[in-house]
């Protein structure tokens, strides 16, 4: 008899682990430079935008797909046409992708919190004395110590106790989820909160402040700040993922979806907003440090944990603890937020696995823990060449995007949208309407092309981005294809309706 079927315990905990478990870390990487060089100030106008119009109505609509259909991402998409599976599996399998490569980040941060709390009462930093010309690959796990075969063991160790720790999350299902979600949103607010008041103090912290909120109105006149509102939106609430459907299933048959997605969404842009106050009050600091405009040490990506913000705390005039303090909350939130998020992603896909096969969560997570650790495993390999880099962006920027805009078509031209927008209605106090139904159909697709082709078009190219690393980045996106493909081909061990 198959099991009944998971229930968030409450709603507090669905919303703690929904703005946890979608605040990617893709969001982190790259939204504050984003926003110093989409108009300052100004850029929060096409972001506010494109989240009232693109976030929020995508978020409702793969909150509202789960709920309604009480699936995960495949199996939802079969219901909608039998024929459709493969586009939930796809979502599933790229979604697989981004847990192997945030491994990555979970075991280079696990490491710096071992090194930080181990020589607590040495006078510097572990990562300080280190060359610093290095790319961010190397100093993801010893911040310019090099890659030598001690290290590696340390490293691949490292991931693989990430991975039990997900394990362990995991099988506990939406109750320690939840729990492990409330725990994380206190490290991020300790430390932000540190990091605020700690740079607030700083010689250079005006000129940071003045770099990201001073408005530049002319901007906004050209599409660029618009697709960059458009693209990070998508990202920072994980569209596309597949973890809002399976989140969205967990959900009791009478809950408010659609308030809850507005409080999701706006809870997570707060956040990003804080944190890019944080990571530019360190970029004032560290360009009066180095003598160099702050266009110059600001960076995007990787490199902006693991290389501008140990350079900020080594640059800080402050009490040795108290910067040794704030290294280790950077490295915690970090790894809070790659842990929720890699298990969120992975008790996505293990409750698919279930849902399809029938399979018991202790062994389908064990399935996909093992699968992502080894793709993890050789993503920290491959950081010695420019291939993680080229992933990574491609994965986050262009992937997703693609996945999302094929799900929208599909929801918004071939679904009935109506019966999922009535239902929604039914059990939430704010009605959706029209305008949802008209930016499902007609907005987000419209953004999501214009974000397509914008990341293909300026890829980066050049030494240190070679032309066969881009090609090696589309045959990953082509073998998440195929791997939804043979998902699809697999015959169903479980009965198609589940027990509520």
């Amino acid at each position: 008899m198959p099991e009944r079927r998971e229930r968030w315990s409450s709603r507090r905990g669905f919303v703690l682990s929904s703005i946890s478990g979608v605040l990617c870390l893709p969001s982190i990487f790259y939204f504050p430079k984003l926003a110093e060089t989409s108009g300052g100030g100004a850029f929060l106008i096409p972001a506010l935008f494109a989240l009232v119009t693109c976030g929020i109505p995508a978020l409702t609509l793969e909150l509202g797909i789960g709920h309604f259909y009480q699936s995960t991402a495949p199996r939802a998409f079969r219901r909608i046409n039998p024929r459709l599976e493969w586009l939930g599996w796809w979502s599933l399998a790229s979604s697989g992708l981004l847990a192997a490569a945030m491994s990555v980040f979970l075991g280079a941060s696990l490491i710096q919190i071992l090194a930080i709390a181990e020589g607590f009462d040495s006078a510097s930093l572990p990562w300080q004395g280190f060359a610093t010309s290095d790319g961010w690959a190397k100093r993801a796990f010893l911040l310019g110590g090099g890659l030598t075969i001690t290290s590696t063991l340390k490293a691949i160790a490292a991931i693989f106790a990430g991975f039990v720790l997900v394990y362990g999350l995991c099988i506990g299902r939406t109750k320690r989820i939840a729990q492990m979600a409330l725990l994380s949103l206190l490290i991020i607010a300790g430390a932000l909160a540190t990091l605020l008041v700690i740079g607030v103090r700083q010689d250079g912290a005006g000129v940071g402040l003045i770099a990201v909120l001073s408005p530049d109105f002319r901007a906004l006149s050209s599409g660029r700040p618009w697709i960059n509102a458009f693209t990070i939106v998508f990202l920072t609430l994980g569209i596309g993922t597949g973890i809002n459907h399976a989140f969205g299933s967990f959900l009791p048959k009478k809950t408010d979806v659609t308030t809850n997605s507005y409080i999701v969404s706006f809870s997570v842009a707060v956040v990003g907003f804080v944190m890019m106050l944080a990571v530019y009050l360190g970029f004032g600091r560290l360009a009066l440090a180095s003598h160099q405009p702050i266009e110059v040490v600001s960076t995007e990506g990787p490199s902006l944990i693991f290389f501008s913000m140990p350079l900020y705390l080594s640059a800080l005039d402050e009490d040795a603890n108290l910067v040794r303090i704030s290294a280790l909350l950077l490295f915690l939130m970090i790894f809070a937020l790659a842990l929720i998020t890699i298990s969120a992603i992975v008790f996505s896909i293990a409750s698919a696995l279930y849902d399809k096969y029938g399979l018991p969560l202790t062994k389908s997570t064990l399935i996909v823990c093992g699968i992502c650790y080894a793709f993890g495993a050789a993503g920290f390999f491959s950081l010695q060449s420019q291939f993680f880099d080229v992933i990574f962006l491609w994965l986050s920027k262009v992937l997703f995007l693609i996945v999302i805009l094929v799900q929208v078509l599909i929801a918004g031209w071939i679904a009935d949208t109506s019966k999922l927008s009535a239902h929604l209605d039914e059990v939430s106090e704010i009605s959706l309407g029209k305008l949802w139904r008209a930016c499902v159909r007609w907005i987000i697709p419209f953004a999501l092309i214009l974000c397509i082709v914008s990341a293909i078009v300026n890829a980066p190219d050049g030494d240190n981005h070679p032309a066969y690393t881009h090609l090696v980045a589309c045959a990953i996106i082509l073998t998440t294809i195929v791997a939804s493909v043979f998902f699809l081909t697999k015959k169903s061990e479980a009965r198609d309706e589940p027990e509520i």
